[in-house]
């Protein structure tokens, strides 16, 4: 098969996509729709696809509608046998208007949650789902979602799971004082900040290890300049996807609190590699929980730091919830069979 991508070819599980396609035997283009691009940007384009048309586009939501015509002539060019849209409000639009006959896109969690919530936005979302043959998404919730706007759509439950070959457990990398990861990026939306207030309410016994960010976070940094127990927290270098198997591994439990989220990538990934999660409240983690993670009572910065103090003090517990998770990780997140689920879709719907 040919196939193109729509959206940021720069994401890491967009590239992961295509590098399983292209060891497979199948040809992967991207359009990579962006507001500027850097040398480093082209290389990872080049590095990961066979084709790729970088289009240009302005700030805002305006921006999205002048790159249809673009778009349209990027994928007459490459001629691919299908085109996946990533990120409604983004690649999925495009995608959608790209006039190709085979169209899927790809809902992520913050298109069909948060960037609904503005009516520009939600005209996006609307056009991409009603103009697919088939929309994907990483849990039921989303996809229940995505049928409140075209109920007819097919659906198709696809997961960015993990390679159970790499993301392994690794007891040896674990220090004695109990360690927690803030497992995201260190961007708003991930409630760092809340993180670090929480663990400012727990004892000596344990450290916190926290991601930078591409881009600066400065009440972060302030946050932890300031914090009393700064001598117990540790910066890591930004995420590097070949790296974070020993990151988590030097972990206790994991926490990914963000806002809104689809299935993360980040959970399953600490969950494989035998290590737990605290993760947010919300609608996606329902299916999950009791399954490897666990779920503070609400999103204040006490119920955080309760639950934390919680897992610190039940290590030998925390161990075997984290054995659990990984079993449970290669039954329901095998980077593979979901692979190979939607190369099933592709097929079918090229015919």
């Amino acid at each position: 098969m040919k196939l193109s991508f729509i959206g940021d070819g720069k994401s890491i599980h967009i590239t992961r996509m295509a590098d399983w396609l292209r060891g497979h035997g199948h040809e992967v283009f991207v359009i990579d729709i962006v507001s500027h691009q850097t040398e480093e940007d082209a290389r990872i384009l080049r590095e990961h696809y066979d084709k790729c048309e970088v289009i240009l586009r302005r700030q805002g939501i305006g921006g999205y509608f002048g790159c249809i015509i673009p778009v349209r002539k990027a994928v007459r060019k490459l001629n691919p046998d299908l085109v996946h849209g990533h990120y409604l409000t983004g690649g999925g639009f495009m995608a959608r208007w790209s006039s190709h006959k085979n169209i899927v896109t790809s809902a992520w969690g913050s298109d069909i949650y948060q960037d609904v919530k503005r009516r520009g936005q939600k005209i996006l979302v609307k056009s991409a789902i009603r103009g697919s043959d088939a929309v994907t998404g990483d849990s039921d919730h989303i996809l229940s979602e995505v049928r409140k706007y075209s109920p007819k759509v097919r659906t198709h439950k696809f997961l960015f799971g993990v390679d159970t070959t790499l993301f392994v457990p690794k007891p040896e990398l674990k220090s004695e004082k109990f360690t927690f990861l803030s497992g995201r990026s260190s961007y708003e939306l991930y409630n760092p900040i809340r993180i670090v207030r929480a663990f400012e309410m727990l004892d000596g016994s344990s450290r916190l290890l926290l991601q930078r960010s591409r881009f600066p976070y400065p009440e972060l940094e302030k946050a932890v300049q300031n914090s009393p127990v700064k001598d117990r927290i540790e910066w890591c270098p930004s995420r590097d996807h070949s790296k974070m198997p020993d990151l988590f591994n030097k972990a206790h439990v994991t926490i990914s609190i963000p806002n809104s989220d689809s299935s993360s990538a980040v959970m399953m990934e600490s969950m494989s590699c035998g290590v737990p999660v605290i993760a947010s409240k919300i609608p996606m983690n329902d299916e999950w929980d009791g399954l490897g993670i666990y779920v503070p009572k609400d999103d204040s910065v006490e119920a955080l730091a309760e639950l934390m103090k919680k897992v610190m003090e039940q290590p030998e517990l925390v161990k075997a919830y984290g054995k659990f998770a990984r079993e449970i990780i290669i039954r329901r997140a095998d980077w593979d069979k979901q692979m190979e689920g939607l190369v099933k879709l592709y097929e079918e719907l090229i015919g």
